[in-house]
């Protein structure tokens, strides 16, 4: 039942590069219920724990190992021969947040990766619309 569920404060439009928000409130849920208190309750009402047992979603397993669902390692998509091909980099959909946008979502504008580093999986991305480079993009917030 919802009203037995945990409130959980997390804003509406969350930042480029930070944990979305369905995925903070449902880790904060699976915290809570490891706490024991929501458990304790459940087991007041009858066929309550029925209901929260059914599978509602996708498990967020599925998302915490990014690696294994990528085509390619951030190596190779930093690769010299890549970077610097004459297209002039590796083409990429970048998600630009930008301030003027009342709905939180980003918009998604063409551009080549320039640069990045593989350890921090961030790129260096140079926009096709006005050239400009958006530096420190994470892998998230990118579609090759």
């Amino acid at each position: 039942p919802l009203a037995l569920e945990p409130k959980v404060f997390a804003p509406f439009r969350t930042r480029a590069g930070t944990v979305p928000r369905r995925v903070q409130i449902e880790r904060k849920k699976r915290k809570y219920r490891l706490d024991g208190d929501i458990d304790a309750a459940l087991r007041a009402i009858p066929g309550a724990q029925e209901l929260v047992d059914e599978p509602h979603a996708l498990s967020l397993h599925f998302f915490d190992d990014w690696s294994s669902h990528e085509c390619r390692s951030n190596e190779q998509w930093l690769e010299p021969d890549a970077v610097n091909a004459p297209n002039g980099g590796v083409r990429a959909r970048c998600a630009v947040y930008p301030k003027a946008n009342k709905t939180g979502f980003p918009l998604w504008a063409h551009g080549s990766v320039v640069s990045g580093d593989p350890s921090s999986n961030t790129y260096d991305v140079r926009l096709d619309k006005n050239g400009k480079i958006l530096p420190g993009v994470h892998r998230v917030d990118l579609c090759f």
